[in-house]
C-alpha cells in the first residue's frame, strides 16, 4: 500500500502508463481535427455575424426613408395642396441628404377634391450596393 514519510503522511506510488508510439500518432490526429472543426465553426459565425451587422444596417437606411416621407407628408398636410413651400422643401432636402445619402425623391400629386399624393424615395445601399425604394401614398 502506502508508505509513510518523515512527517507522517503517506505517500501513494504513481502508476505510470507506458504509451504506446502508434497511439501517440492518432491522438495528433484528433486534435488536428478537432481545430479545423473548431476554426469551420468560427468562420460560420464570423460570416453570421457580417450578415447580421449588414442587415441591420439596410433596415436602419429603410427607417430613416421612411421617417423622411412621413415627415414630408404631414409638411404637406398642413400646407395644403402641393407645392411645399421653397423654405420646407428646402429644410426637408437637406436632412434627407443628411439622413439619406444619395437618395432620389418624386412626388406625384392627382388633382381632386382629396388629393392622392406618392412620395418615392430611391437610394443605393451602402452595404449591399442594391437599389431600395419606398412608396408612401396618403391623401390630403
Amino acid at each position: 500500500m502506502g508508505h509513510f514519510n518523515r512527517r507522517g503522511a503517506v505517500s501513494v506510488p504513481i502508476m505510470v502508463f507506458s504509451s504506446d508510439h502508434s497511439s501517440a500518432g492518432s491522438t495528433l490526429i484528433e486534435v488536428l481535427v478537432a481545430t479545423l472543426i473548431l476554426g469551420i465553426g468560427l468562420l460560420g459565425f464570423a460570416a453570421t455575424q457580417t450578415q447580421s451587422l449588414m442587415l441591420a444596417r439596410e433596415a436602419h437606411w429603410q427607417l430613416q426613408a421612411s421617417l423622411l416621407a412621413q415627415s414630408l407628408a404631414e409638411q404637406m398636410r398642413a400646407v395644403g395642396p402641393p407645392p411645399l413651400p421653397r423654405q420646407r422643401r428646402a429644410q426637408w432636402q437637406e436632412r434627407l441628404e443628411q439622413q439619406l445619402p444619395n437618395a432620389e425623391v418624386v412626388i406625384e400629386a392627382a388633382a381632386g377634391e382629396r388629393a392622392e399624393i406618392e412620395i418615392r424615395l430611391r437610394w443605393q445601399g451602402a452595404v449591399s450596393g442594391q437599389t431600395h425604394q419606398l412608396n408612401h401614398v396618403f391623401w390630403l
